[in-house]
C-alpha cells in the first residue's frame, strides 16, 4: 500500500452521519433568521484526530489485511498538505462587516 508522507501525519475525521445531523438540528433551529447578520456561523469537528498510521492499522486490522507499506516520505502527503489538521467543534464568531 502507498502511503502519502511518512504516515505520522495527523487528521481529524468526522462521521458523515454525525455531520448530517447537525447540519438538520441547526437548520430546524432557524437561529440565523434572529442572528443579527442574518448568518450563524458553527464549526463541526470533534475533540479527536487519529495518525494516518492508526487509520491503516484499523481499516486493514477490519477487513483482516496486513499489507506491505511503502511511504512516500516527508511529514506531507501531498503539496499543500498539512501534517496536522484538527477541525475544533468551538462556534465562530460572527462574520464582520455587512451580509451580502
Amino acid at each position: 500500500m502507498k502511503v502519502l508522507g511518512d504516515g505520522k501525519q495527523q487528521k481529524s475525521y468526522l462521521y458523515i452521519g454525525d455531520c448530517l445531523d447537525a447540519m438538520l438540528r441547526v437548520v430546524e433551529r432557524a437561529t440565523a433568521k434572529s442572528a443579527k447578520h442574518g448568518v450563524e456561523i458553527y464549526n463541526l469537528g470533534t475533540d479527536e484526530y487519529v495518525q494516518v498510521n492508526d487509520s491503516i492499522r484499523f481499516i486493514c486490522g477490519a477487513l483482516g489485511l496486513k499489507p506491505k507499506l511503502e511511504y512516500s516520505g516527508g511529514n506531507k502527503g501531498w503539496v499543500g498538505d498539512n501534517p496536522f489538521i484538527f477541525s475544533t467543534p468551538k462556534k465562530s464568531a460572527p462574520p464582520a462587516g455587512k451580509p451580502r
